[in-house]
């Protein structure tokens, strides 16, 4: 629900304002607060939490939400400090976003400076919301998760479309509908934190007013433990965010409309990751934390299975996206300002993004595995290093293969990451296990070659056909180029599923058969 009303929004952007200035100058705005709610509350704050919250509401659910209140007090004040030094500093944090060969743009430069005062306040927002996701994913309410972060989309799709018409073309230096796209996504902020609230609402008041009379021997005690678990995560998370920086700043240095194209074509390359590998390591991470709060061995059997699967699922989109890359993005984003240049630079981005696909899903599942072992050093080690990597990548591709070469980048850097982490679990693990997960990953690569040799084959032979049938260029209208759009990504979609369908049906019987006659030998 949050990844479908985030693709309405997207949508709605890119067919109001194209790949233009303010689009840009939105969306590195956006980042700026967004940046530090990865860091602070969606990853090291969110994480280390939801892990501590398990494990205290094992010994003593009273004491787990008395740690929910006093974690929502210190970070309302340590976020408002936060939110206010965010603001002060806007410019500089612009600056710093388009430090390398800055654009000379006046309108982009003053748009996106106050967009960032403006917006800044979701960090705080942002926060207070991982803390409560965190006690509804240990209730197992994860309907909830999901319906609180669409609130926010759809906040802002109505702030742009019904607020910002009936606001002036200019107000404060910002143009009307920027404005109204601004103030529709903090009221969905709001609204997502009421929603996410809501099922505790009289136990964490119940729990302030006991922590408002003993701050300092809470802070002391249980709280403590949650913002030393999480420095580590913060370090691995902010050698991510400094990653982002760079790229934003590789990417304000190209053709307008760069920073646009990139961040839809990765919105699009984030839906299959967050439909499948986010959602599963939401579910696991609080399982691990438990398994490893009760001294138990962590089911490994299973974690190969999700592994395994996963990779599965990943492989196919990765083939989706790969061989309808350009018909996807033509299905949502054409339109309006959003013309066909803007269509075939955002398709060439995310046909580059794709193929780290598995990668960042494996990273994405494996993270949850880290946090609950309490191996952070591993990943801001691993973090460090691709860093490194891919600054250097950047430097040296980015004249050559402009925002395509940026993109092929962070595939690889993903990749890499993904790769490392899996195989540092792995190389301790029974052979059997081992083998077990080399086998049905290799099965699925061979598998999305097939479906790819199948589908290019395919539209080969549909290709003279459909040019037949429409061979003037007055007849591809907006309409007909979307129908003809999703026509080709069903039917290319269904002929590559068949495909993995009975790979993966092979490689199940196979599988089962070697395991079966390993057990009896």
């Amino acid at each position: 629900m949050s990844r479908i009303t985030g693709f309405i929004r997207e949508m709605m952007l890119a067919q109001v304002f194209g790949g233009g200035v303010l689009l840009d100058a939105f969306y590195v705005a956006y980042r700026i607060p967004h940046l530090f709610r990865d860091l602070l509350a969606e990853g090291a704050l969110g994480s280390s939490f939801a892990k501590n919250y398990a494990q205290t509401y094992a010994d003593s659910p009273r004491q787990a939400m008395r740690l929910a209140a006093g974690a929502l007090i210190v970070i309302a004040v340590f976020m408002s400090v936060v939110v206010g030094l965010g603001v002060l500093l806007r410019e500089p944090l612009v600056t710093l976003m388009t430090l390398y060969d800055a654009p000379d743009n006046p309108v982009f430069r003053s748009t996106s400076t106050t967009l960032t005062a403006l917006l800044f306040p979701l960090i705080a927002l942002s926060a207070l919301a991982a803390v409560l996701s965190g006690i509804l994913a240990h209730q197992r309410r994860f309907l909830l998760m999901a319906v609180a972060p669409a609130c926010c989309n759809v906040g802002a799709v109505v702030g742009l479309v019904v607020l910002g018409p009936q606001l002036p073309a200019q107000l404060g230096g910002l143009s009307g509908l920027v404005l109204g796209l601004t103030i529709g996504t903090l009221a969905g902020a709001l609204i997502q934190l009421a929603v996410l609230a809501a099922p505790n609402v009289g136990p964490l008041l119940g729990q302030l007013r006991y922590l408002v009379k003993t701050p300092l021997v809470y802070l002391r005690t249980s709280h403590a433990q949650v913002w030393r678990e999480s420095l580590p995560m913060m370090l691995a998370g902010g050698v991510a965010q400094v990653q982002v920086i760079i790229a934003t700043n590789f990417a304000t240095s190209l053709a307008e409309g760069t920073v646009s194209w990139l961040h839809l074509a990765f919105r699009l390359f984030q839906l299959p990751v967050g439909l499948f590998a986010v959602a599963k390591a939401t579910v696991m991470l609080p399982l691990l934390s438990a398994q490893l709060r009760a001294r138990g061995p962590l089911d490994s059997r299973r974690l190969t299975g999700e592994i395994s699967s996963l990779f599965w699922i990943m492989a196919f989109c990765m083939c989706v996206t790969l061989m309808t890359g350009e018909h996807i993005v033509e299905l949502i984003y054409l339109g309006g300002s959003f013309g066909a240049h803007d269509t075939s630079m955002t398709a060439q981005a995310l046909k580059a993004y794709s193929w780290g696909m598995m990668g960042y899903a494996l990273m994405k599942i494996l993270l949850s595995y880290y946090y609950a072992a309490e191996r952070t050093h591993v990943v801001v080690s691993l973090a460090i290093f691709t860093l490194i990597l891919s600054t250097i990548s950047h430097l040296l591709f980015l004249d050559v293969y402009g925002f395509v070469g940026m993109a092929a980048v962070t595939s690889g850097s993903l990749t890499l990451q993904g790769v490392v982490l899996l195989g540092i679990i792995y190389v301790r693990r029974p052979p059997a296990e081992r083998s077990y997960l080399l086998q049905s990953c290799g099965l699925a690569v061979v598998a999305g070659v097939v479906a790819i040799l199948t589908v290019s084959c395919f539209k080969m032979a549909l290709t003279p056909l459909i040019h037949d049938l429409i061979d003037s260029p007055s007849l591809l209208t907006t309409p007909v180029i979307k129908g003809r759009a999703a026509a080709a990504i069903c039917s290319q979609s269904a002929l590559m599923l068949g495909v993995f369908v009975l790979a993966y049906r092979f490689t199940q019987l196979r599988l089962t058969t070697v395991e079966r006659e390993s057990s009896e030998h």
